[in-house]
């Protein structure tokens, strides 16, 4: 790009002079040194932004709903074997690796899992706010 610019240059300071040549050179200069770099700048960070809206306003929460019924058929499935929902939910994700990353939510809020008897439980999602029992939170019952 820089010697197309000076090749430009060239080209005018042979029709116009040296002054104008030199004029537009700055100019170019300026273009290409702050004004180009700046828009890219601009336009990747609001793409960045814009995704990371997207993912936390509308993303994270269907991913937490799939992952809540994903643990929901898991319970279930621990209810049908010893007969009753686990006591501790911590205790229940650790029978097996892969269910470590159910410890917490999309939004990296752990999630609160209540055992109402041996026949009911709750799992709440604190939802984006991260505050407990409030109008976002997700909550799932059997």
């Amino acid at each position: 790009m820089i010697w197309a610019i000076f090749d430009v240059y060239d080209t005018i300071e042979a029709q116009d002079g040296k002054k104008t040549a030199t004029r537009r050179l700055a100019f170019s200069f300026l273009l290409v040194a702050v004004l180009i770099p700046s828009t890219l700048t601009l336009f990747t960070t609001g793409l960045f932004k814009g995704a990371e809206f997207l993912t936390n306003e509308y993303l994270n929460e269907d991913r937490t709903k799939t992952e809540m019924n994903e643990i929901s058929i898991e319970l279930e499935l621990y209810k049908s074997y010893y007969g009753t929902y686990p006591k501790e939910y911590n205790t229940f994700i650790s029978q097996k690796p892969i269910w470590g990353k159910w410890k917490a939510d999309s939004w990296k809020n752990p999630y609160k899992y209540e055992l109402l008897d041996s026949l009911n439980y709750k799992l709440i999602s604190a939802g984006k706010d991260g505050i407990y029992f409030n109008e976002d939170d997700i909550v799932r019952k059997n």
